[in-house]
């Protein structure tokens, strides 16, 4: 681990960055973008083994059969279904619909394709606002227009709510969110120990009803850190030695 991101990764997209240095650092394979879009993050992704997940492709994805990448275009709930049991998933960036229903079954759907030292990295779970945290992205809007709060056009949904989730109810995985340096995301991996954490809401009604400002009361079980202190934190777990 050489503790930095080099010149050459913090030149690239914010996304792209991370996962290629995590994949250099750990010597990862296989990788899964689920919500590829217009495919910018995924078509830098050094893996050696790729799988692109999303309704509507936003680009022309390749005629040329590439045994090392895979297109699915669909829900990613039928590409879990279509998956092989057995397959196992190195790091998994999960960056669909931004609410936390559909976020959480891919997390759901994830976790039985991960293996000990896999990586699962969520995007837009720190929202920007009241209006970036609404679930519903035309209501969304609509509510920024109506308040005269069109300085910016976030929308990061409520994803939010799964890393509440995570703190509660998945003691055996740790995590942390990058805040700065390009979008907010959260990373979790498995942790060689059980973390000593108390449930804050211990209810899952309770997690789906959090507001904005549920979010900013109790956001310290974010855990916000820098990107580089996130991503070497989770590396650093999976060297020798460390417990």
């Amino acid at each position: 681990m050489n503790g930095i991101i080099n010149e050459k990764l913090a030149e690239l997209h914010h996304s792209v960055r991370r996962i290629n240095y995590l994949i250099d650092e750990l010597g990862a394979k296989s990788y899964l973008e689920v919500g590829v879009f217009k495919g910018r993050t995924f078509r830098q992704v050094n893996a050696a083994e790729k799988y692109a997940v999303d309704p509507d492709f936003h680009f022309k994805c390749p005629e040329k059969f590439n045994p090392n990448e895979a297109y699915f275009k669909g829900m990613s709930d039928d590409f879990f279904q279509s998956l092989d049991p057995k397959k196992k998933l190195d790091i998994v960036f999960l960056d669909g619909l931004h609410t936390f229903e559909q976020t959480y079954r891919d997390f759901c759907n994830t976790l039985a394709h991960i293996h000990d030292e896999s990586i699962i990295l969520i995007d837009d779970t720190l929202p920007s606002d009241p209006f970036s945290a609404i679930s519903d992205k035309a209501r969304s809007k609509g509510m920024r227009k109506i308040c005269n709060s069109d300085n910016t056009k976030a929308w990061h949904g409520d994803v939010y709510k799964l890393v509440f989730l995570i703190h509660d109810f998945y003691p055996a995985f740790s995590y942390g969110t990058i805040k700065g340096s390009g979008n907010p995301q959260t990373l979790v991996w498995k942790s060689k120990f059980k973390e000593k954490r108390l449930p804050i809401f211990d209810n899952l009604e309770i997690i789906s009803r959090l507001s904005y400002f549920d979010l900013i009361d109790n956001i310290r079980i974010l855990k916000i850190d820098t990107e580089v202190n996130v991503l070497n934190r989770c590396i650093s777990s999976f060297l020798p030695g460390v417990e």
